[in-house]
């Protein structure tokens, strides 16, 4: 995708998606939430969501990984399924799993500490339960992950490649 798109949460406040639309993004990836609690929708998702379908912007999720192990993975993505159910036709990008550096912060503070096998573990249990669930999945991940934080070849499922420079993406992937 060559496209110019943008990624929001409720960390945005309150975006006026009318002037979004007249700006040129073409889809935008929304922040459905994190956690495995119901109360851990992004507070701003369900408007977000509204939105880009009332200005006709394509759209795709992330959920934020705070998995302490495979099951925590699984009712993450079980969280977020029920989140983004209602959306369901109407999402036209991946729904990406974010498992990144600050997972490993609150990890740690649990005094839970990750390889490779179990970070890749962690992030194939999301996917594959959402789908199951028939959704259109991928994960997020950057080019330290990939290199030497998992197994991205055991990963079947599309990248959103966090890359800040205009390099072309070294890793084969669907957003950038």
């Amino acid at each position: 995708m060559n496209e110019i798109g943008i990624d929001v949460s409720s960390h945005n406040g309150g975006i006026d998606w009318k002037k979004v639309k007249a700006s040129g993004i073409k889809f935008a990836v929304l922040r459905g939430g994190y956690g495995k609690f119901a109360n851990q929708t992004d507070t701003t998702f369900y408007y977000n969501a509204d939105e880009c379908i009332a200005n006709d912007i394509p759209f795709g999720v992330y959920w934020f990984s705070y998995a302490l192990d495979e099951n925590d993975a699984r009712a993450e993505a079980e969280t977020c399924y029920n989140a983004i159910k209602k959306y369901l036709d109407k999402i036209t990008l991946p729904v990406f799993y974010d498992f990144e550096y600050d997972t490993e912060t609150y990890a740690e503070k649990q005094k839970v500490y990750f390889n490779n096998t179990t970070r890749t573990n962690i992030i194939l249990a999301f996917c594959n339960y959402l789908k199951n669930k028939g959704v259109n999945t991928g994960y997020y991940s950057n080019a330290d992950y990939l290199r030497n934080k998992l197994y991205p070849s055991k990963i079947k499922f599309p990248l959103w490649l966090a890359q800040y420079n205009s390099a072309s993406p070294a890793y084969d992937c669907v957003l950038v």
